[in-house]
């Protein structure tokens, strides 16, 4: 063999090994059948490069920690531009976390202010699902900022996320912005956010909403410093779309005179809220307040924001579905969803002194 045939072969060797490996992550082929599986830190980080394979299958494969990757956009189908809409490649394949956790991703910029689209998926297109998912995050930006998504459009079902954000817009702990083709099922939503700009939405679980967002709670607080003429709600800051059998607990703490509204659920409901109750607490300038719903001008039936002992009895619960979709403990439980196990609370898939931890600090503040 020549050498110029052997160099030949030896770069065409070259280039078909890259190629299998480039998008090979650690191991399958993408498709349904054989999804590509995500195993370590590695794999999940050449997702942000791979943006050809963003219709493609992914599955967790194990527990992933994030310590030692920092991201200054979002980790998947993040935006390529800074104030100009969205440009970059959206997500439009399936996650399936498999119930396994991502810990410690931190998707935060010093110019936090300049970057909007922020969380482990900047924008997912109508045909995505991202399901099956625990995940641990610290995320800033200016809008569209979430724990799961910044924008979603496609399906987002059993995620359970703890999540830290600071943003000026449009964020939530779950989802920054849930579009009109955008869904939000069995999921849930811890930690706390941060709000700061004028005008925009803020909810322990979605920003805004123009999709549906059902079998869904937030114990996420809300701690709003400078927002004015926002819209702040325990569940969703401002709802377009539909909510049903879903509820919120966290505290909604608010110290500047100029928030426009604000309610445990939803601070502004221009849509549809069925069979939903709040028992988070609102702080206004050091006194606490009752408010469900900001202003609405939608549809709301069946919903509750009453005294504890109210609460835990099933006979308050006007028409609601105690048989396939709430538990309750009578005179001891909140209601709760049969979709989300009601001993493990903070869906680590062990029920621990850490579920009874949550339950405590709940009491503490019902004092």
């Amino acid at each position: 063999m020549s050498r110029r045939i052997y160099l030949i072969v030896m770069a065409l060797s070259i280039g078909l090994a890259g190629s299998t490996f480039a998008g090979s992550y650690g191991g399958g082929s993408g498709t349904a059948e054989d999804p590509y599986q995500i195993s370590l830190p590695e794999h999940l980080d050449d997702m942000h490069y791979q943006t050809e394979d963003y219709d493609k299958y992914f599955v967790l494969g194990a527990d992933i920690d994030m310590e030692d990757y920092h991201y200054g956009s979002a980790v998947i189908a993040y935006d390529e531009s800074i104030w100009s809409g969205y440009t970059g490649t959206e997500f439009s394949g399936v996650f399936d976390g498999r119930d396994y956790k991502i810990t410690n991703l931190v998707v935060r910029n010093e110019h936090y202010y300049l970057y909007d689209y922020l969380g482990l998926f900047g924008k997912t297109g109508p045909d995505a699902i991202v399901k099956n998912l625990h995940l641990e995050i610290i995320t800033s930006g200016e809008f569209r900022v979430g724990g799961v998504a910044g924008s979603n459009s496609g399906l987002i079902e059993n995620c359970h996320i703890i999540a830290s954000i600071l943003c000026r817009g449009a964020g939530g702990g779950l989802a920054g912005v849930n579009t009109q083709t955008g869904a939000v099922k069995s999921s849930t939503s811890r930690g706390e956010i941060n709000a700061n700009a004028e005008g925009a939405s803020f909810g322990g679980l979605v920003g805004y909403n123009k999709g549906n967002v059902f079998y869904c709670y937030s114990s996420a607080d809300i701690i709003a410093a400078e927002p004015n003429d926002a819209y702040l709600g325990g569940l969703v800051g401002n709802n377009n779309g539909t909510i049903e059998n879903s509820y919120s607990t966290g505290l909604i703490e608010i110290t500047d005179i100029n928030v426009f509204l604000f309610g445990g659920l939803s601070g502004l409901n221009e849509g549809i809220i069925n069979n939903c109750y709040t028992t988070g607490d609102i702080l206004y300038f050091g006194s606490f307040i009752t408010s469900m719903i900001g202003q609405d001008s939608g549809i709301v039936n069946n919903c509750y924001d009453k005294t504890t002992s109210q609460l835990k009895r099933q006979s308050t619960f006007s028409d609601w579905d105690f048989i396939n979709v709430w538990g309750i403990g009578e005179g001891q439980t909140y209601p709760y969803l049969r979709t989300v196990p009601s001993s493990d609370i903070n869906k680590d898939k062990v029920v621990n002194l850490l579920d009874f931890s949550i339950i405590a600090e709940q009491w503490m503040r019902e004092e």
